[in-house]
């Protein structure tokens, strides 16, 4: 029995665990059903989504993972949700990133390889550690221990490659990634021997066979557990610096600074080991001019020059770490190769733990590793990353990571960055919080055939060397804020032959923009993915494929979950071309869908070499526009292509999420403080504060009003104007005719027509208007003839007094000079409703402006009926029919049947009129008739007319008919 309940208890996990999963899947239950439905129609089933896209041989190179998901493609969304869970687990750990990252690339390595190393450090340390060492010193001791442990494994790591081979790799390795356009690939082949006064010929031909072969003999199981055996060090030392303040503190006391020539500024240490120079920096602002195998700065604005957390394994130092405590700093080396939290042959690791920094490195840098392992780790403030190509998370034969934890940073590069990768290499960049710029390319034209735009090949793009060797897995991931991505040629979660492109944004209204082949497009063999979990977004890619576009034996998915977005490429939107995968699903939001290629886009394949693809596009909610000539549509469901299908419902709208409101400190006391919690924007969760607050206001009134008029009456806020006027109706409206704060209230306001601030005057007249004060109307109109106020003023709080004693007043200000106070004019006569005022309305549709015009006849239409008997008793012109169209089409009783059609008469003969702008009001006009016999005339009117665009209002004006 206790068997039978613990399956249960046991079923009944798992099925609650899987249900609130599933509620935030990127493809859920309900995406899921709808791909099945559209599938369905087509006579597919869903594992038919697997059929053989592998069609070009590789030789050993392909990762299981792209095997997987090309096999199964609706996989490809589940995995991308379980990288991300995964990494914002250990975002704070680097060696548990390595391990999940090692693991995506068959690398068979797991926690107890883990453990292994942490026993074996142990047993290092001792060899370094009395027990009564400074912290600084333990931490020196715990690089120590590790570097011993990287070496055995790095050296396991080549042991199968000659000397021959190593130095093809080196020689090669500056230019792998560089532009076959850019002249300087001459000069950077080689550049490393070079540096290190290395002898070798640097002229010799490496072909990319000959590479890609090398590179297999690569142990990749060794050379991540080198790459662990440093962030195990590097983690231990970021927790000991953590949980350690006051030792820090007593480290300063106690050691004595000195001078070294590497170093502009005193450091506390430097020593000189086998793996190269070990410094500790102090806190003034240094500047760093060497290389360095161990470098920690305990703070201060510094300066980076030399080789910085940049390893170069066989010429130089192998393994090189950086820990920069705070301070702005600036990492400045633009000519230095493999620098800054990079690695060729070896491990490069880089962490700033506090400030706005600026990193301006050169290529193959920022969290770059070519046969090792990069890593950038910054973990707060708003800062700037500038590089070359292969850069800023990429990663070949090794792993390449940034990741930035908190602020509003800026990344630009030239191509190959941001979340880029080639054969068994990981690229990723995180960045975790703020509103973030990413801009790549900009550099080298994608010529010839788009010899304007630029190759990008970045934000979560990974590429094969077709069509000898597979690629790797790239990933970017912004977890919040609204970000700019700005990409030409190539990016945004996009793929290139046998490899796995991924972008996974997690919230905020992000834009983003490129040329081609980008947002969730998998090309040539391969799979891209975007997902997009929260925010009004707006995607735009000229060209395709592009939007949820496989191409060419290729998986491309875009989803975005929620909010009201806005798509616009030449094709692309859940199309399967050439052979291929392509899934588009919007689930949430009022969306705008913009397609350039008629009938390519939002759901269909194309058939080629004697078969098709499938192409799906599912928007599961919300009111949603598309192109005329699209076969989609609102509320619809299509096929089009070969096997290519859409599906567009309402969906049930979710309520919208309850707003938690702030509470008001209810202990403020101060009249000017709770004055400015009722001048907050009445809105989202500030309005229960801003309640309270006026409420308060309410129950001080003359104090309020005696801080009002001594500090306020003369702002320039229209939210403290607000909270004035709502102040100043209560006690005009509310408090007793006899309350000496409602007269001493509206005297402050006579009073204060006549203050010498202009803004105080304004606000005076406007709060008479809205407290309607009758009895100050003589007072404004001598404000006014005393130039303490300007007309409008006047009018505008004659507007909300509401008495039609003002209407002769207000009726020659239609003639005034100034145009805004025309408008106001008409405006006010428009709610005052008085009839007195036609004649001067009338004369007012011939104004000069069309402003002023549109607001006469607002007006004379509110006045009703009585403007439109006037209006018939004048000469006819084709000003009034606009007007005495909308108070005609009000007639419906058998006794105003005549009149009605009077007015349709006087408005026919403008459809004749040689000025098609006078025809076009003319049908305007009559589109407020539904009569069948206005119907009939337009259509033959319509048969007669030439002009484009009347003709476009008859057709209109008849569809809605």
């Amino acid at each position: 029995m206790k068997f039978f309940i613990g399956i249960f208890i046991f079923i009944f996990i798992f099925f609650i665990f899987n249900f609130s999963l599933g509620n935030s899947l990127s493809l859920g239950k309900i995406e899921k059903d709808y791909i099945s439905k559209a599938l369905q129609i087509q006579g597919i089933s869903e594992k038919e989504l697997g059929f053989e896209k592998k069609y070009a041989s590789d030789s050993g190179y392909r990762l299981s993972i792209v095997t997987d998901l090309m096999d199964n493609p609706l996989k490809t969304p589940d995995y991308l949700d379980k990288s991300i869970a995964e990494i914002n687990k250990f975002n704070n750990k680097i060696t548990s990133q390595l391990l999940f990252l090692s693991q995506q690339l068959d690398v068979n390595i797991n926690n107890k390889d883990i453990s292994k190393i942490n026993k074996e450090l142990d047993n290092n340390l001792k060899k370094y550690a009395s027990g009564n060492e400074l912290i600084f010193e333990q931490i020196e001791n715990i690089f120590r221990a590790s570097f011993t442990i990287a070496d055995r494994y790095l050296k396991q790591a080549i042991k199968n490659l000659s000397e021959k081979e190593i130095n093809q790799l080196l020689i090669i390795a500056p230019v792998l990634w560089g532009d076959e356009d850019d002249s300087i690939n001459k000069t950077l082949k080689g550049a490393l021997h070079r540096e290190f006064k290395v002898e070798t010929d640097t002229s010799i031909k490496i072909e990319l066979d000959t590479i890609l072969e090398i590179v297999k003999k690569v142990d990749r199981y060794a050379l991540s557990m080198a790459g662990c055996a440093i962030s195990v060090a590097v983690d231990r030392s970021l927790s000991l610096l953590e949980n350690n303040k006051s030792a820090i503190e007593d480290y300063k006391r106690q050691m004595i600074l000195s001078e070294i020539p590497e170093v502009k500024g005193a450091v506390y240490v430097s020593d000189d080991t086998d793996w190269g120079k070990f410094v500790v920096g102090s806190e003034q602002d240094n500047v760093y001019n060497g290389n360095f195998a161990f470098l920690i700065d305990l703070g201060g604005n510094d300066i980076y020059h030399g080789r910085t957390a940049g390893a170069v394994g066989v010429l130089s130092s192998p393994f090189s770490i950086c820990i920069d405590l705070s301070g702005d700093d600036l990492y400045d080396a633009p000519k230095t190769l493999f620098n800054f939290g990079s690695a060729l042959f070896g491990c490069g690791m880089l962490v700033d733990l506090k400030g706005n920094d600026v990193y301006k490195g050169f290529h193959n840098s920022l969290g770059a590793g070519l046969l090792g392992i990069g890593a950038l780790i910054d973990n707060e403030g708003d800062d700037i990353y500038s590089s070359g190509y292969y850069s800023q998370g990429a990663g070949n034969v090794g792993i390449g990571i940034l990741s930035d934890i908190k602020g509003d940073d800026k990344y630009n590069g030239y191509e190959y960055c941001q979340g880029f990768s080639s054969t068994f290499g990981y690229g990723l960049l995180t960045d975790f919080e703020g509103n973030d710029i990413y801009y790549a390319g900009g550099k080298y034209r994608h010529a010839p055939l788009l010899p304007k735009d630029y190759r990008s090949l970045s934000q979560g793009f990974s590429i094969g060397f077709r069509p000898i060797a597979a690629g790797g897995i790239a990933l970017l991931y912004d977890k919040s804020g609204q970000d700019f991505y700005n990409a030409s040629v190539f990016g945004q979660g996009t793929s290139y032959w046998y490899s796995l492109g991924m972008l996974y944004d997690g919230e905020g209204n992000d834009f983003y923009n490129a040329s081609q082949y980008a947002q969730g497009a998998g090309i040539h063999l391969s799979v891209g993915i975007l997902i997009d979990q929260d925010g009004d977004d707006h995607y735009y890619s000229r060209y395709g494929p592009s939007q949820g576009e496989g191409h060419d034996y290729a998986v491309g998915i875009l989803i975005d979950k929620k909010g009201n977005d806005s798509y616009f490429t030449s094709g692309g939107q859940g199309i399967g071309l050439t052979n291929s995968v392509g899934l588009f699903i919007d689930s949430e939001g009022n969306d705008v869908y913009t397609i350039s290629e008629k009938s390519f886009g939002q759901g269909t394949a194309n058939w080629s070499r004697g078969f098709g693809g499938i192409g799906l596009f599912l928007d599961l909610q919300g009111n949603d526009k598309y192109p005329r000539e699209s076969a989609a549509n609102d509320s619809s469901q299509w096929t089009q292509g070969v096997f290519g299908a859409g599906v567009d419902i309402k969906g049930t709208e979710k309520p919208s999420e309850a707003i938690v409101q702030e509470e008001p400190d209810t202990t403020i006391t101060k009249i000017d403080e709770i004055f400015k919690m009722a001048s907050l924007w009445e809105v989202g969760n500030a309005r229960k504060k801003v309640r309270w607050a006026r409420d308060k206001l309410k129950q001080r009134p003359q104090e309020a009003i005696e801080y009002i008029f001594k500090e306020k009456i003369t702002t320039k806020d229209g939210l403290e104007l607000r909270a004035i006027e709502e102040l100043a109706t209560f006690v005009y409206d509310t408090l007793n005719k006899d309350s000496t704060s409602k007269i001493n209230f509206k005297q402050n306001l006579y009073q204060a027509l006549y203050h010498k601030d202009r803004w105080a005057r304004a606000n005076s007249a406007y709060l008479l208007g809205k407290i309607k004060a009758i009895d100050a109307i003589d007072s404004l109109q001598l404000a006014y003839k005393q130039s303490r106020i300007r007309a409008r003023a006047m009018i505008g709080a004659f507007e909300d007094i509401g008495d039609s004693s003002v209407v002769p007043i207000i009726m020659p200000y239609l003639k005034d000079k100034e145009e805004p106070t025309r408008i106001a004019s008409a405006r006010a006569l428009a709610k005052l409703k008085d009839a007195r005022a036609i004649p001067y309305l009338y004369n007012a549709l011939s104004d000069k402006f069309f402003t002023v015009r549109i607001a006469s006849e607002t007006a004379l239409v509110a006045i009703g009926e009585k403007s439109l008997e006037y209006l018939l008793t004048k000469p006819k012109d084709s000003k009034i029919i606009g007007v005495i169209a909308v108070l005609g089409a009000k007639l419906d009783t058998i006794s105003e049947k005549d009149k009605r059609e009077q007015i349709i008469q006087i408005i026919t003969p403008y459809l004749d009129n040689s000025n098609p702008t006078i025809r076009l009001k003319a049908v305007n006009a009559l589109s407020y008739f539904s009569d069948r016999e206005v119907k009939e005339l337009l259509q033959s009117k319509m048969a007669l007319e030439t002009n484009e665009f009347v003709l476009s209002k008859y057709k209109e004006v008849i569809k809605n008919k």
